[in-house]
């Protein structure tokens, strides 16, 4: 299984996604021989086992290879003062094309396994929304776009606020599920 730490920035939070595996963060604590697993791509030679941590380094003297904890999935930054928030789930969701009565939304799902009401998500449109029917800026009004989780679930509330109804065009949302440390 592997195992991810989010790193990099993102409207001010830090957010990086690195496989710990991949890239020699987690490996195990020395033992005996161990099960032979399916071949990968060449690397560093180092000790092998379910549990422990080998050395590595990254470029940035803030991050600290021995802060990564297998257990919940997080990094924590120079003195342990700041840790980065851990990517839940992630994918693409088109929306709804059924048209929304005045004054109503229409919900579309998608599944966001390990997700929590107190998770945050993440969200955009795959493409340019100028254009698409329901989403042109316009003096009559457009949709807007209410996202939120709840349980194994990402929620996108599309909301007509406008006097008429709308037929939406084609709008597919990428999104990803972000759990504070």
């Amino acid at each position: 299984m592997k195992r991810y730490i989010a790193i990099g920035v993102l409207a001010g939070l830090a957010i990086v996604a690195v496989d710990v595996y991949s890239q020699g963060i987690i490996g195990g604590a020395g033992g005996g021989a161990g099960a032979t697993g399916p071949s990968g791509p060449s690397g560093p030679s180092g000790p092998s086992g379910p549990t422990g941590a080998i050395p590595c380094t990254f470029s940035d003297p803030d991050l600290d290879c021995s802060a990564v904890d297998v257990t919940f999935n997080s990094v924590v930054v120079g003195d342990g003062s700041a840790s980065l928030p851990v990517l839940v789930a992630s994918g693409a969701e088109a929306l709804d094309t059924d048209e929304i009565a005045s004054e109503a939304c229409d919900v579309s799902t998608a599944t966001a396994t390990g997700a929590l009401t107190t998770d945050v998500i993440l969200a955009t449109v795959n493409g340019t929304p100028i254009g698409v029917t329901g989403y042109v800026p316009d003096t009559d009004g457009t949709l807007y776009i209410w996202v939120y989780p709840t349980a194994d679930t990402a929620n996108f509330s599309v909301c007509n606020q406008t006097a008429g109804a709308i037929t939406p065009g084609a709008i597919t949302i990428n999104w990803m599920v972000l759990r504070a440390p």
